[in-house]
């Protein structure tokens, strides 16, 4: 009897769904699965998931996770009790944050509560001053004492941040051998391994997030690993990382902030692994799941990455990030009237519990979901492929009742301006990541995902002018899928802040060993044998600028050519960027970066063949097109429509994990080589 293939593997956990993608590396089949997030305890969702998909357990050769677990613990405030270990004099960095607020004219506003009380911030004896040397020794004795009045106030987690200890960490470290010895059970995070880059409040942010999320991320691998392996899976877990990397699970729980953004990132370098194999290499990247809208830019077939993040106001957090715009704008986004009487969608959501009314699990909020349904955009009996049918009617009177009525509308036209309000803060975040940044949409094609991100993808794109809209396989799960393509990656940065005829290369080349060294010993560490791909770059601003632009930087020995280079490269980016600069005007290095690649195997695509069934209409429905017209579009089956078929005009094209809306009469459908649905978008629709 032949074994069964081994299988590769990805789930990812959103707010709403919990969702499987499986490959065949032998065959190049695809499939996909997905059930409801368990919220209470996300594991069950991932079981539930796993059986939906008929799983043997005992057959995955690779299991990539996505999760938003980390997130979520921060948003709900569902974190571990930490302590605050800083220097003496900076107890209250966390408080006093940045000069800049949310709301700055809002007399009534008030400033965010940190993640850690006053009560349980607490002051060591130590000073480092801004070169590393050593002003003041760490008193030990007297940080022993804090230790156990910590215990005493019982704490789950210790983190530690003193004052430029990215210079030396020596005291960070004396720090945490002094809190093994008094505690050895407690859980600690210092800011020098989180983050050793200057920055004292978003070190401190940072640090605090790690340890705030250590103990609930490390009950939840633990869990699903021993859950996993009860089942009979006996390879690894591999993470998906907010950089867009994967690493083990042993990597994920040591360092859990860098599993913030986690599923998003999936879905962008999985758009950059398909995107230049179907012909769009320069993509807008855009999400729309149950609770959020993400978009990402990605360049060549390389994601737009950055180093700054926040989960809400008042709580950043600085690590390597495949730069994803989110704004509260899914499916799940709850739709009510605003005090001046307008429509507003989001930022709350309804999740997947209670979820949107139309859900029938206890909801009573109307969602842009029951917007979708009431305007026939999504077919109350077919979603999720027809496992779980809707209730329209209840949609509809929640949107009656708690839009139309109030505001003399039509339900039906409340439906629509829900829909509308919603795309246009879509649109809005879409231009924030590109003509804000120098960066022309039109030159783009846009690929939609998430289970809702086809249903507006077109309109989104007809507002932004850009021409193509890729629809990939599986669009409902594709932060799972994109798992699959992530590259084993770490990250490193040291902070070296001088001014540029200040550098001494000599300490740079050093600077750049020490990355190297760190860089080989983490992949030695999980078994990494074959040479890994060494990316440095580099943060520069103009002398007296507080914030950078970050450049490549050439590898080898630092010499002064390669400084040359390296102030060329600052001065096109920032020139592209922003719209000028100036080369006579000093300049500042503040960090050095590298990040370390291993490549992994990705999925090599069979275009899929029809599974049965007609690729004439199975339905048609009523939609209101771009053009105002009010028309009968033919509904189609996806896994009825071979490679080629094309059809002109509007049209909706539906699968188990979402639906296509194509509502322009001008525009043009095509199912590319690798079973894309691309659509050709005209500009007056």
């Amino acid at each position: 009897m032949t074994p069964p293939e081994p299988l590769r593997i990805g789930v990812d956990i959103g707010g709403t769904f919990t969702d499987l993608v499986t490959f065949d590396s032998t065959t190049g089949e695809l499939s996909m699965s997905k059930s409801f997030t368990t919220p209470v305890d996300r594991t069950d969702g991932v079981l539930e998931v796993l059986g939906e998909g008929g799983v043997a357990l005992g057959d995955v050769s690779q299991f990539v996770h996505g999760t938003t677990t980390a997130t979520n613990a921060v948003v709900e405030r569902k974190g571990g009790r930490v302590g605050l270990i800083s220097t003496a004099g900076f107890r209250d960095t966390l408080e006093i944050m940045r000069i800049n607020r949310e709301r700055h004219y809002d007399l009534q506003w008030a400033s965010p509560v940190p993640l850690v009380p006053r009560r349980l911030r607490f002051e060591a004896t130590e000073r480092v001053d801004y070169r590393g040397r050593v002003v003041t020794p760490l008193d030990t004795e007297a940080l022993a004492a804090t230790v156990a009045e910590m215990r005493a106030a019982a704490v789950e987690s210790i983190a530690v941040c003193f004052l430029f200890s990215f210079m030396n960490p020596a005291h960070e470290r004396q720090a945490r051998d002094v809190i093994n010895q008094v505690w050895p059970e407690v859980p600690v995070s210092i800011s020098s391994d989180i983050l050793p880059e200057i920055r004292e409040y978003e070190r401190s942010s940072t640090v605090v997030i790690d340890a705030y999320v250590k103990p609930v991320m490390g009950a939840y691998f633990e869990s699903l690993e021993q859950r996993l392996a009860s089942g009979g899976m006996e390879c690894g877990v591999t993470v998906i990382s907010s950089g867009g990397g994967i690493v083990p699970v042993a990597e994920a729980k040591a360092t859990p902030v860098r599993t913030l953004q986690s599923g998003p990132a999936g879905g962008v370098i999985g758009a950059a692994h398909l995107g230049p194999q179907s012909g769009y290499p320069n993509l807008l990247a855009i999400d729309v799941g149950g609770t959020s809208f993400e978009v990402s830019l990605i360049e060549g077939g390389v994601p737009s990455r950055t180093t700054e993040g926040f989960i809400e106001w008042g709580i950043p957090f600085k690590i390597p990030l495949v730069d994803v715009k989110s704004i509260g704008a899914g499916g799940g986004s709850i739709a009510r009237i605003d005090p001046g009487g307008l429509i507003q969608v989001g930022p709350d959501s309804a999740g997947s519990e209670p979820g949107p009314v139309c859900y029938s699990k206890g909801g009573t909020l109307p969602t842009l979901t029951d917007a979708y349904v009431t305007i026939g955009l999504i077919d109350p009996a077919y979603f999720l492929g027809g496992r779980v049918p809707l209730d329209a009617g209840a949609a509809r009177d929640a949107i009656s009742g708690q839009i139309a009525d109030p505001t003399g509308m039509t339900t039906t036209e409340a439906a629509l301006g829900i829909v509308r309000v919603a795309e246009a803060s879509m649109v809005g975040a879409m231009r924030i990541v590109s003509t804000q940044r120098g960066y022309d949409p039109r030159d783009y094609a846009m690929i939609a995902y998430g289970g809702a991100g086809p249903v507006s993808a077109v309109e989104l794109a007809r507002e932004l002018g850009v021409g193509t809209v890729l629809v990939p396989r599986f669009p409902g799960a594709f932060c799972a899928f994109g798992g699959l393509c992530a590259d084993i990656r770490f990250d490193f940065v040291r902070s070296y802040l001088r001014r540029m005829e200040e550098l001494d290369l000599a300490t740079l080349t050093e600077l750049s060993k020490e990355l190297i060294d760190e860089g080989e010993a983490a992949m030695e560490r999980i078994g990494v044998s074959a040479a890994p791909i060494m990316q440095f770059t580099a943060d520069i601003r103009y002398s007296g600028q507080n914030f950078e632009v970050n450049v490549s930087f050439p590898p080898g020995p630092v010499t002064e050519a390669t400084i040359d280079r390296v102030v060329d490269n600052f001065h096109a980016e920032h020139l592209r960027l922003f719209g000028h600069h100036k080369e006579d005007e000093a300049l500042e290095f503040v960090s050095l970066r590298l990040a370390v690649i291993a490549a992994t195997e990705k999925p090599e695509f069979t275009p899929p063949r029809p599974e049965g069934g007609s690729p004439e209409p199975k339905g048609r429905r009523t939609l209101f097109a771009s053009s105002g017209q009010i028309v009968e579009a033919p509904v189609f089956d996806r896994s009825a429509l071979d490679v080629g078929w094309t059809l002109d005009g509007a049209l909706i094209i539906e699968e188990p994990d979402s639906t296509v809306v194509v509502r322009g009469i001008n525009d043009s459908t095509v199912i590319d080589d690798l079973g894309n649905i691309v659509v050709s978008v005209a500009e007056s629709g």
